[in-house]
């Protein structure tokens, strides 16, 4: 194990936690992350963990690998606001006193992202060696799409209209920059969260039950932090270092071929 062969960068506390997770629970089983990673999360390393869905989650077996170890319960109402909320809640949190590193993960993270990257993260992160100031975690892509809901909240977000379309990866998993974080005011982040309990714009179609404006960041948040509507795959990022750009073969779908 990576625990065994690779000594742990030491932690300087004046320069604050090198790395936050943030985890949006929903009882899924989320024993992948003291199982699968431990010989790799960064000395100094910060968790949370937001309960949703009315779960629950044992804070032992993460205490030995983390600095701080945070559960908090979160309460959508009658709209479900999966992760969004989540997020979103962390960074209103924490603005201003961030680590200089957040991983924004699911319960189900492996589900969706690359292991192998994931670990990589977590190695550069300990060692210094991370540079990038946004990676996308997962293998499938979202369909490329400028549809008019898209185009009506992207403008409700940001004060401008969308040029071209919206291409990123699927299912919200991703390392951010706290400096792109904070690239963008506080009152930013509030009007994302407050507009999720608003009516979404007439140009959607609502699923009952389900916040339309946070279906919508799915397709957002590389914009949120910095990156250009069109993301390109990590394999074709020239801003990545090559050892952050994997081959995807496990990004296909069932688009046809050549389909962004």
């Amino acid at each position: 194990m990576l625990r065994a062969c690779l000594p742990r960068a030491q932690y300087n506390q004046t320069q604050g936690a090198p790395l936050g997770i943030v985890v949006a629970h929903c009882k899924e089983d989320i024993s992948w992350l003291h199982q699968d990673f431990p010989g790799v999360i960064p000395v100094g390393s910060d968790l949370a963990i937001y309960e949703k869905c009315d779960s629950t989650t044992d804070p032992d077996p993460y205490l030995p690998l983390f600095s701080s170890v945070q559960i908090k319960h979160l309460d959508d109402g009658d709209t479900r606001q999966d992760e969004c909320s989540a997020y979103l809640t962390y960074i209103l949190s924490n603005y201003g006193n961030f680590p200089r590193q957040i991983l924004f993960l699911q319960g189900d993270a492996l589900k969706h992202a690359n292991r192998g990257l994931l670990r990589l993260i977590l190695v550069g992160v300990s060692f210094g060696t991370v540079k990038a100031q946004f990676v996308h975690f997962n293998s499938q892509r979202l369909v490329s799409a400028q549809t008019k809901c898209r185009k009506a909240i992207y403008e409700q977000v940001f004060g401008e209209p969308l040029e071209g379309k919206l291409s990123t990866y699927c299912c919200a998993q991703f390392s951010v920059a706290s400096s792109r974080i904070t690239a963008r005011p506080l009152e930013f982040y509030e009007k994302m969260a407050r507009i999720m309990n608003e009516a979404s714009p007439g140009e959607c179609c609502d699923i009952v039950g389900h916040s339309t404006h946070c279906l919508i960041y799915e397709s957002l948040w590389h914009v949120v932090f910095g990156e250009p509507p069109a993301l390109p795959r990590r394999v074709e990022d020239a801003s990545l270092p090559a050892f952050l750009r994997p081959l995807e073969e496990e990004a296909e779908s069932f688009l046809p071929r050549g389909s962004k």
